[in-house]
């Protein structure tokens, strides 16, 4: 009769399962002196795994007992223990069987707000590009690079339009921090990211108002008033938008130099006190609890875009201005009324003077000053 190794479990406290091997029929392992139908182990399992950890947890055992069991079956066919190489070989097939794409959800379920959008949208291109269910066995160089392709073609969306080679970078990038993850953790045998080289960004135009044309904005009516403080708060503190929906009487900070905010960014993660002055503090309204929103419906609000171009249409501007495009405006004329680059970067909260360098690329009229300068008659 063949003998049979069979994997079981035995309830433990705290909601755990201790790993057993059942022989059938009993036999006499290697050091032993009487057959047994049992092998108890230290191995345990969580019976109801929550967190990512435990889940993994749970996905190592299982791995290794499995590992185990073969063993067993080797000795009970006569055959000698696998090899550290063999082990090696068989922890990776194991390994390789399991779902990148599940991987990959995981890592998603901890991003928020933008973030998180950015990493469900490469997803579905993702689906688009491998339909069925990827696994760490199909993850190879000529994977990444076919993907990276998919991205820069029209077949990457559902209208099949061509991105902007800016865009297919911004959905490969979350992709690339999966792969890098997934190395880490020893999913993946090789640094696909130093293998395939990242899209290049192109430089792009940012939009942004002059002084005359902040004041014509603020001069004309908009259709939310919410949306307009907000603009005009971007313009004199060139906070993001994200930043500015999560702001919070309580990040305001009064002193006897005057009013500044104490907050985290929400992309950049990096703590921040940035100084306001009067004229954005008197856009705040009436001070309130300080666990209240300042700007208490701005997130809910998913066509600000579209008002902010009535918005600017209204006011004869004739630019294409988005709420980001506020941000720029901030810099642009900081750095166009003699602020040192250093400080605007500072306030920006750039974390390389290289991002605030772009710009001084786009002041025209610094540039007609600085070639004026060369005169020799």
């Amino acid at each position: 009769m063949k003998p049979t190794v069979t994997i079981r479990t035995k309830p433990l406290s705290g909601d755990r399962f201790r790993i057993y091997f059942d022989f059938y029929p009993s036999v006499i392992l290697p050091g032993a002196k009487k057959s047994t139908r049992r092998k108890f182990t230290d191995l345990f399992l969580y019976a109801k795994p929550h967190s990512p950890q435990e889940k993994e947890h749970n996905k190592q055992v299982q791995i290794e007992a499995d590992l185990i069991r073969a063993k067993y079956l080797n000795i009970l066919n006569q055959r000698e223990f696998y090899s550290e190489i063999e082990k090696e070989a068989y922890l990776r097939k194991q390994i390789e069987k399991q779902s990148f794409t599940s991987f990959y959800i995981s890592l998603l379920e901890k991003r928020s707000g933008e973030t998180k959008r950015q990493w469900k949208t490469t997803l579905h291109c993702l689906q688009r590009f491998h339909p069925t269910d990827i696994l760490f066995s199909d993850i190879q160089v000529h994977f990444v690079e076919s993907f990276k392709s998919f991205l820069l073609s029209p077949e990457a969306t559902n209208k099949k339009k061509k991105l902007h080679q800016n865009t297919s970078q911004t959905y490969f990038k979350p992709f690339r921090v999966a792969l890098n993850s997934a190395y880490r953790y020893g999913y993946l045998s090789k640094d696909y990211c130093k293998i395939v080289s990242d899209i290049k960004l192109i430089e792009s135009k940012r939009n942004f108002l002059t002084s005359d044309e902040v004041k014509m904005l603020i001069s004309t009516p908009c259709a939310d008033e919410e949306i307009k403080r907000a603009s005009l708060f971007s313009i004199y503190t060139g906070l993001r938008l994200s930043d500015i929906q999560s702001l919070k009487w309580e990040n305001i900070i009064q002193s006897e130099h005057g009013a500044s905010i104490d907050f985290r960014q929400k992309k950049t993660k990096g703590l921040e006190v940035l100084p306001i002055s009067q004229d954005a503090e008197s856009l705040l309204g009436k001070s309130q609890p300080g666990d209240l929103l300042i700007f208490p419906t701005l997130y809910t609000k998913k066509n600000y875009n579209d008002i902010i171009k009535e918005w600017v249409e209204k006011a004869n501007i004739r630019k294409h201005i988005t709420f980001h495009s506020f941000r720029h405006t901030n810099a642009t004329l900081l750095l166009k009324n003699g602020a040192e680059i250093v400080t605007v970067s500072k306030l920006m909260g750039h974390k390389s003077l290289k991002t605030t360098m772009v710009y001084i690329k786009i002041l025209d009229d610094t540039k007609r000053a600085a070639v004026e300068l060369l005169k020799f008659v």
